[in-house]
């Protein structure tokens, strides 16, 4: 009897624990599944860039020595025979009354008029004061493939004088004050050869002045258009003039003559245009 309410007892006691044991929930855990990115089994190749040849001034020359039968001077000896020949004879005289260029014995003048400043009781009157050329000297660019002509001015302090006409005697040459021609002081004539008498000569294309002129004193704020009349007036009346000299037909066989030695020593028969090309000039026939 004993054990039988000992194993009662005993009985009453665990009932309790397995029912709670049976619901104790469990704690769920998520299964994290990592997607892996599909990798491309294409190849990709490389692009191919091919390289197009650009045209250049050293094929261009080729193609014209070879298309035309050309022959080639070296630009330093045509720039030599330039000096020797034609810079030498070549003259420029800036003036109020006498200005002139003067080549190959002929001598072509023209006029830089006077420069009138309006002022207060009297006027300041400017002109070009006995401005002359020292020598000149041929030369070729390569960049640009032009041949020049660069005649080399003196330079002695006032090179265009200021005069005040109305002031007392003494103040007259020191009221306006004069102008110098600074820096570089050369005329640069450009030059294209051409053909002539089976030869070559050069005719002026253009003109253009180097170095600056300044006006003594504070007062060139007050003047810009005086200096502006002269730069002008002078590249202008030379320009002009020195195409109406060298251009004219006796001046270009004096030039082609000048060259027909070195001309006749390239075999050429008939000659019909030059081109200047990397470093040279080419002489081309039919």
């Amino acid at each position: 009897m004993k054990a039988l309410i000992k194993i009662s007892i005993l009985v009453f006691l665990l009932v309790p624990l397995f029912g709670q044991a049976q619901f104790v929930p469990q704690k769920t855990t998520k299964k994290t599944t990592t997607l892996k990115k599909p990798t491309s089994t294409t190849t990709v190749k490389p692009k191919v860039v091919t390289a197009k040849p650009t045209e250049t001034k050293q094929t261009g020359t080729v193609e014209i020595r070879e298309t035309k039968g050309c022959k080639s001077l070296p630009a330093s000896g045509v720039s030599r025979v330039l000096t020797n020949r034609i810079a030498n004879t070549l003259k420029v005289k800036l003036d109020k009354e006498d200005s002139y260029i003067h080549f190959n014995d002929t001598m072509q003048p023209f006029a830089i008029s006077e420069y009138t400043v309006d002022k207060p009781g009297h006027n300041w009157k400017y002109f070009m004061n006995d401005v002359r050329s020292t020598g000149a000297e041929a030369s070729f660019d390569e960049e640009s493939r032009v041949f020049y002509l660069k005649v080399t001015f003196e330079g002695d302090g006032s090179e265009i004088k200021g005069r005040c006409p109305g002031c007392v005697n003494r103040y007259e040459d020191s009221r306006a004050p004069d102008i110098n021609w600074l820096g570089d002081r050369q005329l640069i004539l450009e030059l294209k050869p051409i053909v002539h008498n089976n030869s070559i000569a050069f005719e002026v294309t253009a003109a253009k002045l180097k170095g600056h002129f300044a006006i003594n004193g504070p007062v060139q704020a007050f003047l810009p258009g005086l200096v502006t009349y002269f730069e002008r007036q002078i590249m202008s009346n030379v320009e002009a003039q020195a195409k109406r000299l060298m251009n004219t037909p006796s001046v270009r066989t004096m030039m082609s003559d000048a060259f027909r030695g070195t001309v006749n020593g390239l075999g050429l028969v008939n000659i019909d245009t030059v081109e200047t090309g990397d470093n040279n000039l080419y002489i081309c026939n039919n």
